[in-house]
């Protein structure tokens, strides 16, 4: 049964979507504040709070302490599009990881050869955060499984695959939301330690490897129909 604070937060999410569309709001844009901004859409502000953090996990919202919150990415692109009107999250994810499947590991490798010390200590540092977040139950560790990825297409250099982040974030974040249990969550922490250790040591087939076993054992954790 989905929890009403959840849902509300949720709907408050789509609410801010609706806004930002209404008022041809660009990427680039400051939302309004707070206050404003709650009062608008009829929400407690921390309802707002919460549903926007639920959009700067999602990529969509960016917040800058001491600024406001900004538009981040295009709330009509595809992928949202997809991620919006998609009903059966279990096949969306399910095709989210078939395409990152067919991908993500060559990329991975390509990565390993490129990564700094300074690019490793981030992905060390994002995993040790993501660890920090399932064991108080909090969702942050989304954002940073995102980072982690996101920075191994960067570093890959092919812009093609950088193309398709949001379907990297959507497949870890429908998985996280409604697949995920404490178990795939460590062993996701596993190979992300492995991932690592391959880039330290400049591995590209064992980052191939680990990147390719990541995605099918959190693929296979899914319901089957």
């Amino acid at each position: 049964m989905m929890n009403p604070k959840k849902l509300l937060t949720e709907k408050t999410a789509d609410y801010i979507i609706e806004y930002i569309q209404k008022n041809a709001l660009k990427v680039g844009d400051k939302l309004p504040n707070e206050y404003d901004l709650a009062k608008t859409l009829n929400v407690s502000r921390s309802t707002l709070r919460e549903a926007v953090k639920e959009l700067r996990i999602q990529n969509i919202l960016e917040v800058k302490h001491g600024s406001g919150t900004y538009i981040l990415n295009d709330t009509k692109s595809p992928a949202t599009v997809i991620f919006a009107q998609e009903e059966n999250s279990l096949d969306l994810v399910k095709d989210f990881f078939e395409i990152r499947y067919l991908v993500e590991p060559t990329i991975t490798a390509k990565a390993a050869l490129r990564a700094t010390k300074a690019d490793i200590k981030k992905l060390s540092n994002w995993t040790d955060k993501m660890k920090k977040s399932y064991d108080l139950g909090t969702m942050d560790h989304i954002e940073y499984d995102t980072r982690f990825h996101l920075l191994i297409a960067d570093l890959a250099g092919n812009m093609g695959y950088v193309s398709l982040v949001p379907v990297i974030f959507d497949s870890i974040y429908l998985y996280n939301r409604d697949f995920s249990d404490q178990a795939i969550k460590n062993t996701s922490i596993d190979y992300h330690r492995e991932i690592i250790k391959a880039f330290e040591k400049k591995d590209a087939m064992r980052a191939h490897d680990n990147a390719m076993l990541h995605i099918i054992h959190t693929r296979n954790s899914l319901p089957k129909k």
